[in-house]
């Protein structure tokens, strides 16, 4: 009998209490499985990883640095991170304003924790060529004020939904303030459609905020603006564009819950446990619909999320 050709077909069951588990070993092809494979040749993982080649809508380059840190090159710059953690699939990265980036090896993607994925990973390996250092050397960098491709990028706009509204297709756009516009100009749910006042862009202020502006009237230096929920209050507390300024109602943060969504707050009312709700477009809604500021809560018009 040829015990050893059937040797790692015995070895992939064992039986442990009288059940059966099974373990990574030879297929009956006498290959090995995907990850006792991975093991064995001792391929690129989240705890070897040196560098990380992205592509897609942006092409970048992450590497290692001596001193614990991380630089991203892409043709918007270069930028530091944190290391802060590995697995045996991904390498978890923190900027300094707040921003977690995760490189998962196993997903083969650079993800943008809390929002989901940025770009595909095209190549990653255990060490740098001097190939790939000149390649990322020739990657054009761009010395002005542009902002970082998933922090907010100057030619990146993206839509948001709520989960309450993303079935029904409906988006959130930022109005002019003005007498003949929509609810006098406050920002409200409307269907999805192909306008620039639904094309939001981040602009990354630092310490975790950001502004928020429009495709629309970014030229005109409007910013989103959570107002106080009061009849005082500007559009009595809708949130509207107004001027960019240094106003805390105008400095957005960003709170991850799960599977893509997020919690909007300022530093104006994050103190007061206030965030965004996208209402229903309805004269029987609070303030006919417009978006406003509310008591943070589980419900579903306070759960956003970017929309491709």
């Amino acid at each position: 009998m040829k015990i050893k050709k059937y040797l790692p077909l015995l070895l992939s069951t064992i039986c442990v209490y009288g059940s059966a588990i099974t373990i990574p070993a030879f297929q009956p092809d006498g290959n090995l499985s995907a990850s006792a494979l991975s093991i064995r040749e001792n391929r690129v993982n989240g705890r070897n990883v040196k560098q990380v080649i992205y592509g897609g809508s942006q092409r970048g380059i992450f590497q290692p640095q001596r001193n614990g840190s991380w630089i991203e090159k892409n043709r918007d710059g270069q930028f530091s991170f944190r290391e802060v953690g590995r697995d045996d699939w991904s390498v978890y990265l923190l900027k300094s304003d707040g921003l977690n980036i995760q490189l998962d090896l196993h997903r083969q993607e650079v993800i943008l924790r809390g929002q989901g994925k940025l770009y595909d990973i095209k190549k990653a390996s255990r060490k740098v060529s001097k190939q790939r250092r000149l390649h990322s050397q020739n990657i054009r960098i761009n010395h002005t004020n542009r902002v970082n491709n998933h922090n907010g990028r100057t030619n990146t706009y993206r839509k948001l939904t709520t989960l309450f509204l993303e079935k029904e297709n409906k988006c959130f756009e930022g109005n002019k303030v003005a007498r003949g516009s929509t609810l006098g100009g406050a920002a409200f749910m409307d269907d999805c459609q192909n306008v620039s006042g639904q094309s939001w862009k981040m602009i990354p202020t630092g310490g975790g905020y950001f502004r928020l502006t429009t495709q629309f009237l970014e030229k005109e230096n409007k910013c989103l603006e959570g107002n106080k929920f009061a009849s005082g209050s500007t559009l009595g507390g809708r949130a509207f564009m107004d001027n960019c300024q240094n106003v805390s109602g105008q400095l957005w943060k960003m709170i991850p819950t799960s599977n893509g969504y997020f919690r909007l707050t300022t530093m104006f009312l994050e103190k007061e446990n206030k965030c965004l709700e996208g209402n229903k477009f309805d004269f029987r809604s609070t303030l006919g619909g417009g978006a406003f500021m509310d008591n943070c809560q589980n419900v579903s018009g306070q759960l956003w999320k970017f929309k491709n």
